[in-house]
């Protein structure tokens, strides 16, 4: 008998989400360290939204998982879009606030 067995996929998605907060803290955590030792606080704002929002959404993701049937994952994947394109603003911001050397 091939197949996968009841819940393994849930569980694999459930490990995905997983990696992306952590993933986000991480990046998260490099962005606010480096605003604050240039003291620029923009970046640090737009930091911190763009780890919140990502990890908020992969944390009820994951919760949702555990439900029966499965809902559809509905904006859980835009949002996480969201947090990465807040950390290029964050990027754009350090270099139009610190300038070039």
């Amino acid at each position: 008998m091939t197949g996968v067995p009841p819940g393994v996929p849930e569980h694999r998605t459930q490990l995905s989400w997983r990696r992306t907060a952590l993933a986000m803290t991480v990046v998260g955590l490099l962005a606010g360290r480096t605003a604050i030792r240039y003291g620029t606080w923009y970046p640090m704002l737009v930091a911190l939204l763009s780890w919140a929002v990502p990890v908020t959404a992969a944390v009820l993701r994951g919760r949702a998982l555990n439900r029966r049937p499965v809902p559809d994952p509905s904006g859980a994947p835009a949002l996480a879009s969201l947090g990465v394109v807040g950390f290029a603003l964050v990027g754009v911001l350090f270099v139009i606030l610190r300038g070039t050397p």
